[in-house]
This record gives structure tokens, sequence and C-alpha cells, in this order.
């Protein structure tokens, strides 16, 4: 059990004063010992200086690795264990010591009918050697104080309404910030979105309270009215949405407001058959990732660390999950992608056991079937708008992901070149990363950023139609709509991509051949046939042909694909030469029964055509006037042209 570690890394470290040279030693602890489980620990009040309490303090530890811990504290002579500092007093109250699970792992071999989580998933990091502290904006220190002094409320006034444990009433409340506030904060960033965690109410209980609260004492905190609203989401766990949040908004703080909960599952099932409240120890356990699962703890103002991995897993940029990675992943098979998008995010590595479980075969296709579009796409455009997409969908398709999360939500999606996706985004991130920048991606949005990123992702969809005739629509664009719930403008987008696919190839062609760089009629008529996203279906259409020619060497693409990047953006910047990028919008300089008249015709269905020949006309002569064009038009009706 014991070992030699560096100074620097402690999770229950010991050191002599009076003999500086002799190592340290490190005990590797159980997730549930009190030393992971809270910075209140047994440890603050009493050394080790026998057995007896050395099994009193690691609770967990069997008795065996009691007493083998205890000799390695023999064997180096230490003097008492060193603890954290004592936490400071919570303003509004005295507050006890949070309980501490003591409850063993099942025994694989002596299965039940129901099985509680718990954790054999044990890490041999170290924690850091001090804990760190979080420093709190002003709106954050008066929404402390506000939480803090409404738990006092509710328990002065005895108002555990609702589910609660039965120790609820004789329990003071206490209340966490969770999840990525703490992570965002330890990381030096900031985060307007709070998770708050209540160990004996539900969020939406508490929430209730506390808009009473704030109506009766809001100019106390310079809250001049009660919550605008409090939204109560249910729980689906059909959908692996297992928790009841409630969320509103204070101080221009978003907050969600949760119970610590604890889940029962049946042998047989993924689904919980109960939700109960837990402990922090079991809420944390059943996070995302260790780095997820660190707790701020209003009444002592310290961060919590319940897994005992999360600090250093955040020290050392590693991805882990709380449980065995399967578990994990079986219970929400989301967490897959959240995984990924933090490991883009904040460039940690994913542990390989994780890896390993992203890759299997049940929770690919759980991801496929069991989680609702709706989460799925969520997930995605976070990673799209994020730092990095190229590192997030470099992941997802490393994890052979791709034809999961990019196609409709069936068992067994079909068989496409999933592969062609690594060029294609390829390509992107070189566009995108281009100085000065390309034409193709002069003055895009966010928004027009990320529908790219879906094209370069459903690329491997690109020869992949439905239906027919008028309604024939390209797979690729039904793929995105169904796997992520696409929005109907993004959609229409990639429909006209693929519809007006070879009529952009042919005309980028026949642009980047003429020596003039093509003329103002052949620009602006293309643009007119494209309509008002066509800058967004150029960049489209430039994917789709690289995809085919992509290679790199020395991170240079080869000449083919630089030549067709270079015939694209000749497109682009010919059109901004000519000032005709809103020549889509343009309209005739002679209205339609105007039109009529000067031809002496009804109205109809051929006025459509005729206007467009005007617009031509006013394209090919951007200084012409209205009277100009009214000759032009007597002329074509001599002519017969129209």
């Amino acid at each position: 059990m014991a070992e030699t570690a560096d100074p620097s890394l402690v999770s229950g470290l010991i050191a002599s004063p009076a003999a500086p040279a002799r190592p340290a030693v490190m005990i590797r602890l159980s997730l549930h010992s009190p030393i992971c489980c809270s910075s209140r620990s047994l440890l603050r009040s009493q050394p080790l200086h026998n057995p007896s309490q050395a099994f009193q303090v690691f609770q967990d530890f069997q008795a065996s690795q009691a007493l083998q811990a205890f000799q390695a504290f023999q064997e180096f002579d230490p003097p008492p264990l060193m603890c954290m500092p004592k936490h400071r007093s919570s303003p509004s109250r005295t507050h006890p010591t949070s309980p501490v699970s003591t409850q063993a792992p099942p025994s694989p071999t002596c299965p039940t009918k129901r099985r509680r989580l718990s954790s054999t998933h044990i890490s041999t990091l170290a924690m850091p050697s001090i804990i760190p502290t979080i420093s709190l904006t002003s709106s954050e220190f008066t929404l402390r104080r506000l939480l803090l002094d409404c738990a006092a409320y509710i328990d002065q006034n005895h108002l555990h309404t609702g589910p609660h444990p039965p120790s609820a009433a004789s329990t003071p409340l206490t209340l966490r910030f969770t999840g990525g506030w703490v992570r965002d904060k330890l990381l030096q960033g900031q985060s307007s979105d709070i998770d708050v965690a209540i160990d004996t109410m539900t969020g939406y209980n508490f929430a209730v309270h506390l808009s009473t609260y704030i109506s009766l004492h809001g100019p106390k905190y310079n809250i001049t009215t009660p919550p605008h609203s409090i939204h109560k989401i249910n729980s689906n766990p059909l959908k692996s949405k297992h928790l009841e949040t409630a969320t509103t908004k204070i101080l221009d703080l978003d907050i969600d407001l949760v119970n610590l909960r604890s889940e029962a599952y049946s042998e047989d099932s993924r689904i919980p058959v109960s939700m109960e409240f837990g402990t922090p120890t079991e809420d944390a356990l059943r996070r995302d990732a260790t780095v997820n699962a660190l707790f701020y703890n209003l009444h002592t103002e310290e961060v919590e660390d319940f897994t005992g991995r999360g600090l250093a897993h955040l020290q050392q940029g590693l991805i882990d999950t709380p449980l065995p990675p399967f578990e994990t992943f079986r219970d929400d098979p989301l967490r897959v992608l959240r995984l990924v998008r933090f490991a883009s995010r904040f460039n940690f590595s994913i542990l390989p056991p994780v890896q390993a479980a992203m890759r299997d075969p049940e929770i690919r296709k759980h991801l496929a079937t069991k989680i609702s579009r709706e989460r799925v796409g969520t997930e995605v455009e976070k990673m799209l708008n994020g730092q990095d997409p190229h590192h997030s969908l470099s992941l997802i398709h490393n994890f052979n992901l791709t034809s999961v999360i990019f196609c409709p939500p069936i068992d067994e999606p079909p068989e496409l070149p999933w592969g062609d996706v690594l060029p294609a985004i390829n390509a992107l991130k070189y566009i995108f990363s281009t100085n000065p920048p390309s034409h193709l991606v002069e003055g895009f949005t966010p928004g027009d950023r990320y529908l790219a990123w879906i094209i370069a992702a459903t690329i491997p969809w690109r020869h992949k139609y439905e239906g027919d005739g008028r309604k024939r629509i390209s797979s690729a664009a039904v793929a995105a709509r169904e796997g992520l719930r696409l929005r109907n403008k993004d959609f229409d987008v990639m429909g006209s991509t693929y519809k007006n696919l070879e009529d952009m190839k042919s005309t980028v062609t026949l642009v980047s051949t003429d020596p003039n760089g093509g003329s103002r009629l052949t620009l602006g008529t293309a643009l007119r046939r494209w309509r008002a996203t066509w800058r967004n279906q150029l960049l489209h259409a430039a994917l789709i042909e690289l995809v085919d020619v992509w290679e790199e060497v020395d991170g240079e693409p080869t000449e083919p694909a630089k030549d067709v990047i270079s015939r694209y953006d000749l497109f682009v910047r010919r059109v901004v030469e000519e000032n005709l990028s809103r020549a889509w919008a343009m309209k005739s300089l002679v209205d339609g029964v105007e039109l009529a008249d000067m031809l002496g015709k009804e109205v109809g269905i051929w006025m459509k055509e005729a206007l467009e020949k005007v617009i031509a006309w006013q394209i090919e002569h951007p200084e012409g006037e209205r009277e100009e064009a009214e000759e032009w038009i007597r002329e074509r009706k001599e002519a017969g042209e129209i």
C-alpha cells in the first residue's frame, strides 16, 4: 500500500520536519475513503497513532489493507498525518460534517436483484498537494449568500416539502456548486451557467422556496423582482434524462437546481428502477468525467473531490470516468460525445480504457438508438461552435462514431465511405486557417462555419439521394436533419448545395478558364440561380470536390487540391470585384404590370422569364437607367425576343 511519491503530490501525504530528506509516503485510498470524499473528513481532527484509529479513518479499507497502511506509517516513523486547513464557517449558520458513504461494492459472486452504483474504478494518481481555492465574482458572491440564506430560511421554518429523505427534517440543507462551473473556475475561466446541488430537497421545491424568499428579501441582494420564471424539466429515463431539474435566471446567471442523487438498476435493464437522494460521493460517481465531478461547498467555500481523482486529472489534462467507462456510457451514451467535446475544448487526453469503451459496439448501438437526437444535435453543435471543431470531428472519426452520429437513428448504418470525413475536415481546416483568409469564407458567421463542418462530416453521403424529380433531395441533408435535428434553414442550404452542385462545378470551371475571369452576366445570373446562400453552397461544393483529391505533404495540400481551392476562390473574388454579391436580390427596373403593358400582353406566368431577361440586361449594364431599360425592352419586342 505504501510507495514513494513526489512531495508535490498528495493523497494523504506524510512528511517529517525532523527528517526532511526522508521520502513522503502516499497511501492509495478507496474512492469512498474520507480523504477522497470530503475536505471535512475525520482526518482533520484525529492524527493516526495506532491501528484502531487507522481503521476508523479508512472506513472502506478491509482490515488487512488498513493494517498494511498503518505498517507503512510505522516503517517511516512519520508525525501525524497532515490535513487540509480548517474551513471557514458559513455566514448564515453552522453546518455539520457531510455524511461519508461506507457501503462496500457488492461482491460479483453474490448477484442481487438490484444493483446499486458503486466503483472499483480506482486510479493511482495522487491529488495536488494544495487544494485550490475559487475566487467568486461579485454576482457569484451575492448568489452564494442568497442561496445560503434561503437554505437557512427553509430549515428554520421547516419547509422541507415534497420528496425528501427521512433525515431531511433534522438535517440542515447542504448546497454545492457542481460540475462545469467548478471545472471552469479552476481553469481560470468564467461561467455564467451554475448547477446547484441540494442534498435533501428536489431542485424544483428549492426553487419555489427561493422565489418566495426573494420576494420577501430581494432588495437585500439588489434583486428587485423574483425570478421571472422557474422552468421544470422532467426526467425521461427512456432517453437517459434521469434527473428532474429546475432552471431559472438570477443576477444574470443561469441557474440549474437539482438534488444529489443515487440510482438503482435492475440486472437486465439500463433504465434506473429508482432515483433516490444520494450522498455527494454517489452523485459524483454518476457523473460523466472526473474533472466534471468536482464540487464547491457553499458553506465551507472549499473544493471537494469525491472521486479522489478529479483535481489530479484536471491538473494533468486527462479525461476519465468516475465509474468504469462502460458502465458510465451504458447509463447515458451521450456521455461519449460530452467527453469528446471536453477533450477537444481543453485539449485533454482521453485515457485508453475510456477510448475502448467509446468504440464498444454495444455503446455505439445505444448511442444511435437510445438517445434523443435533439440531445445529440445539441452536443454536436457545441463542439462545432467550439474552439477546435476539427479536433472534435477527428476524435469522432477515430472512435468510429461518424456513422452513428451523422446518420439517422438506425441500428445498422449503411455501407458508405465513412473514412472520407477525414480529408473533408482536413481540407476545411486548411481553408479556414489560410492567411490572408480565402475569399471562399470571407465574412462567414459562426453559423456559416458550423454548417460547413456539418457538410464535411456528412460527406460520405454525397452520392446518395432520396426521392425523384422535384422532390429529389440529398441523403446528406436528410442524415443531418434526422441525425442531428438540423434546423430547417440549414437543411435548406444543404439541399440547395446538392441540387446546384453540378451547375456550380461547371460554372466555376467556366470562369476559371475564361481569360477575362468570366463575364458579369455569367457571374450575376449564376448567383440568381443559387440565391442568397450562394457563398455557403460554393464552399460546400469545393469540399465535395476536394475530398476526392485531398492529400498533404508537410502540412500543405498538393497541387490538385490547391487547384480546386484556387478555382472556387477566383469565382468569389470575381463576384466581389464586379460588385455582384447581391445580384441574387436584384429587382427589375420595370415591374411586371408595366412590362405587360409595354408588350401588350395579359399578366401571366410568362412574366417571370421576361423579368429575368430585364435583370440580365441590368447586370450587364450596371449604370443603366429605367429609360434605357424600357428602350431595350421595345427593341427586344420588335425582334421577338421578349
